[in-house]
Parts: C-alpha cells; structure tokens; sequence
C-alpha cells in the first residue's frame, strides 16, 4: 500500500513538473519589440541588443522596472511604456530625452531635459555662453544644486519650486523663443522669500512672474498671452513685462508698469 502511495505520489509531481515547464516554455519571450522614437544619431542596434537581453525570460516575470534598469545608462532614451503580448513577444516604446535646459551650477554647466533630468555637463571654461534656439538658460540664482548626477534629476534644496518653474515653461512650450530663464528670491525677511522668475525673449522682453509659487502656471500664460497677441512688435523688442495676482484675487499684466491686462 506504502509502495502504491509513493508511485502516486511520484506520477502527480512529474506531471505537476511538466505542466510547470510547459508553461514556462509557453510563455517564454521568443522575441522583443521595440517601437523607437528617436533621432537618427541614437544607436537602436545597441539598445536592441541590450533588450534582447530578455529573450528566453518568462514573460509573466519580467517588470518594468527590470527593462527600465538595463537601459538606465542609456541617458538620452527614456522609457515609454512596457506590454507583454501574450503568450511570447515582449513591446517596448523608447523615445529621445531632449536637451532643453543649460543650468548654471557652480564651474559647470548641467545640460537637462525639460523636467530636470540630467544628460550631461560642460565645464563652465568650455561653454561659450551661445546655445541653439531650441535650448534655455536657466540661472537658478534663488536655489542651492544639491545633486547633478548624470542620469538622474536635477535636486535643489527647494525641488517644489524647481517643478514648478518646470511646469510654468511647459505651459507656454517656451524653446524657441525664450534664450533664459532667471529665477531669484525677492525678499530673504524672516527666512521668507517670494521668488520671481524671469524669462528673456530672444526678441528683447523681459517677462517677469512675480511670486511664481502661488499660481506660477497661470501668470505665466497670462504673460505668454499678452506678449503674443496684445503687444507690438516695438513692444516686444525692448521692455519688461510683469504678472502677477492683486489682492482682490484677479490677474494683471503689466508693461512697463502699465496695465494692459486684467483678469475678468
């Protein structure tokens, strides 16, 4: 009886271990599809080959993390999204971090996509201080870099303030037209500061935000908006720009000091 026992016992592993390898090898990653939105200089060979790492992997285990990490030196791709295609194809979407921002910090200069992600740096010594239209200089003279490692964000000892300059420019997809951004403390009274951001046109305005961190993005597309569609071309060649919130909660917009703007 011991013995009859034991042979069941047997017969119902060897089973229960082939169809455990049967579904391995079900859902075994036989190939990797990678859907590439970059520039013509990325090498997509080489990243192909890095993904393909994961060929013979059980698709049911891989993360997205996992394909994240094998590409984190990769600094100029960023990863999209991860499907698995069942039962054996695994889809990855990759497109090009785009240089956005040169931050002054320190000796150097940190090139950053438009969130702060840090592609590289350029000795202060080797920059001649002219970039491409399509590239801002951001001067974060109210902030202290704490961390500017390649491959990483950019830190501060204040990163809400940070994301929020970041948001305000996205709002207004300045490349192109801007050629700096200068974010400052207004006031150091009692360890309190309103920061102000100003944003130099490469036409010659100034546009200033006044204490950006209350509603940062809309004064900024207020400022955006008038300079756009309200002011001259003299206008926008010289002069300076302010937005701000008054006291009864409406927005104005200033020009030269003048209003040319109130919110309704």
């Amino acid at each position: 009886m011991r013995t009859k026992r034991t042979a069941i016992i047997l017969i119902t592993l060897i089973f229960a271990l082939t169809a455990v390898i049967s579904i391995v090898g079900l859902f075994s990653v036989k190939k990797v599809s990678v859907n590439f939105a970059v520039s013509d200089k990325t090498d997509v060979k080489s990243i192909q080959k890095v993904l393909d790492g994961f060929l013979g992997d059980n698709l049911l285990l891989v993360k997205d993390g996992e394909v994240e990490q094998v590409l984190k030196g990769y600094h100029y791709v960023e990863v999209v999204s991860v499907k698995k295609e069942f039962p054996n194809v695994l889809s990855v979407s990759v497109r090009e971090r785009r240089e956005i921002y040169y931050v002054k910090g320190g000796q150097e200069y940190f090139v950053t996509t438009e969130d702060g992600f840090v592609l590289k740096s350029i000795e202060e010594c080797e920059f001649s201080g002219n970039t491409s239209r399509d590239k801002i200089l951001l001067d974060l003279k109210g902030l202290s870099i704490t961390s500017a490692t390649i491959g990483n964000y950019l830190k501060t000892d204040n990163d809400v303030l940070l994301n929020t300059l970041f948001k305000m420019a996205k709002s207004v997809n300045l490349t192109d037209c801007i050629k700096s951004i200068e974010l400052s403390k207004f006031s150091d009274i009692a360890d309190i500061g309103e920061y102000n951001a100003v944003f130099e046109t490469y036409s010659g305005t100034k546009l200033k935000v006044e204490n950006m961190e209350e509603d940062g993005v809309d004064k900024t597309i207020n400022a955006f908006s008038v300079y756009d569609n309200i002011l001259t071309d003299y206008q926008k060649a010289c002069g300076e720009i302010q937005s701000y919130k008054m006291v009864d909660g409406k927005y104005r917009v200033t020009y030269e000091q003048t209003p040319v703007w109130t919110s309704d």
